[in-house]
């Protein structure tokens, strides 16, 4: 795997890119700005997560960042069914996500 490659290609990103142009389309039928405004921020929300994902991987972090680096991995290989807070544990606080404290502390 290229150790850079840690974002959707945006070849990929363009066959779900499609559909999401559909659905805002059927969803916001009588608003064409009302319906670039929502694709366009959708998309540009999606665009900063990837790079705070890659910034999180590729990156030498201040102590909040690398604190959450270390809760995003433990999301990826000790629980992936909690712990998706990238950016922040605010949402994963919220839906009752969080990892358990006793992952978070290294032994």
């Amino acid at each position: 795997m290229d150790k850079y490659r840690l974002v959707m290609p945006p070849a990929l990103t363009m066959v779900f890119v499609g559909p999401i142009w559909w659905l805002s389309g059927v969803v916001l039928f009588w608003s064409w700005h009302g319906r670039v405004a929502t694709f366009a921020g959708g998309l540009f929300g999606y665009i900063c997560y990837d790079m705070t994902h890659y910034f999180l991987h590729h990156s030498k972090l201040p102590p909040y960042f690398q604190e959450l680096k270390s809760y995003h991995l433990q999301h990826h290989f000790l629980d992936y069914q909690l712990g998706f807070g990238v950016t922040s544990k605010f949402w994963d606080r919220m839906f009752g996500t969080q990892l358990p404290a006793t992952v978070l502390t290294p032994s």
